[in-house]
């Protein structure tokens, strides 16, 4: 198993925007959940923010099991926002979706 450090994974998401072609005219978001690795998502974070773009945190709130992720909450520039409805149109209307969405059993062999 390959294990990085916080400054490793800033510089691998850094990158992965540039091949995206990726910069502060664009707007991604992180899609995440309680399972979600804090150090994955805090790197993808503070690379979006190095580069300027427009910022999304998705998260999905657990406790449902619709495919369609009805219970989400979205933050940007400290603002929260609620509902399926702001969710999917943050998500279909971004440059750019990283997905750290983890289950209580990944990893689990």
């Amino acid at each position: 198993m390959l294990v990085l450090n916080k400054n490793e994974l800033v510089e691998l998401f850094k990158r992965g925007l540039g091949l995206s072609n990726i910069d502060k005219s664009k707007s991604i978001a992180i899609l995440k959940n309680i399972y979600s690795d804090p150090l994955i998502v805090n790197a993808a974070i503070e690379a979006a923010e190095f580069i300027g773009v427009e910022l999304y945190i998705v998260e999905v709130i657990e406790g449902t099991d619709d495919v369609h992720y009805k219970n989400m909450i979205v933050y940007n520039n400290g603002q929260v926002l609620n509902g399926y409805n702001i969710g999917q149109s943050t998500l279909e209307s971004v440059d750019l979706v990283f997905e750290t969405l983890e289950s209580a059993t990944d990893g689990i062999n």
